[in-house]
């Protein structure tokens, strides 16, 4: 009671707790897939902003791509031990950059992804990872340049050699395999990075060489065979790239070693770290929320 006798009432303060909209990674995945219709979009932004108020503009994306890769054809070609057997050179490295620029270029611009979008995120409410998968369109042109380089010197060979060096057959329907493995990987990664970019940006430096650490550690340069038979485990089953680039090489050409264990080893990691990563960005969306 208070001092004029009347009884006084407490009125309980409500308490809001914020929780992300569902604690399931499969339903967030399947938020994800009704929201599919923002990537083009996102995509096309993204593509915009790159190389805008540039004298050569797309044209970089070419440029980038091509020139390293050039190099490396130009320099190692004439070390003996790093030949492979049945293929040209040009095309042994150009098959592997074909699926590395997936990984290396995903990495670099799916982790930026969140950071370059913190005004767009304001105004539309759907899932992060959208977002991550938007900047995949910078990704899929270099794959495509590659691919198309990659023809071409199919072609060059061809006349000049009279050797068709592509396999045609069922081998070619496995192309679609080590592709989506990697992106699944990538996607999955870049859903912890382009996290860590937004409190720190400590992030931005660490992909770039943990990518070129990654690259030695790949048979893209180099085959599989002039590594020591201990090496050569490590490199076909802890390193998720590898069995793919090789298979990606056997569908093609008819030349690679990989085999089904390590395949089923690498698919289980590319998956296994795609879920992991949905699962984290799912249940951070909250706090970079609050941070918008």
């Amino acid at each position: 009671m208070d001092r004029s006798g009347m009884t006084s009432q407490v009125v309980a303060t409500p308490t809001f707790v914020v929780r992300p909209l569902t604690l399931n990674t499969f339903r967030y995945l399947y938020r994800c897939a009704r929201a599919l219709k923002f990537i083009p979009a996102l995509g096309h932004r993204f593509l915009m902003d790159i190389y805008r108020q540039t004298i050569l503009g797309w044209w970089w994306l070419v440029i980038r791509a091509l020139l390293p890769t050039l190099g490396i054809i130009a320099i190692f070609q004439h070390v003996p031990s790093f030949q492979p057997e049945g293929l040209p050179y040009g095309l042994y490295v150009i098959s592997g950059m074909l699926l590395w620029t997936i990984l290396s270029t995903t990495l670099l611009r799916c982790t930026r992804s969140l950071r370059r979008t913190q005004t767009l995120q304001m105004k539309l409410a759907i899932p992060k990872m959208i977002y991550v998968l938007g900047s995949g369109a910078i990704p899929l042109v270099f794959f495509c340049i590659f691919a198309a380089v990659l023809i071409i010197g199919i072609g060059i060979e061809y006349f000049s050699s009279g050797i068709m060096y592509l396999k045609f057959g069922w081998n070619l329907l496995l192309l679609p395999i080590p592709v989506g493995l990697v992106f699944l990987l990538c996607i999955g990664i870049a859903s912890f990075t382009s996290v860590a970019l937004v409190f720190a940006r400590d992030a931005r430096f660490i992909i770039p060489l943990m990518t070129q650490l990654w690259f030695y550690f790949t048979p893209i340069i180099y085959t599989i065979d002039i590594m020591p038979p201990s090496w050569q485990f490590v490199i076909m089953h802890v390193n998720p790239v590898s069995p793919l680039i090789e298979m990606l090489r056997w569908s093609l050409f008819g030349v690679g070693t990989w085999d089904a264990m390590s395949l089923a080893v690498s698919a289980t990691i590319c998956l296994l770290v795609f879920l992991l990563g949905a699962r984290f960005l799912m249940r951070t969306e909250w706090v970079l929320n609050e941070l918008m």
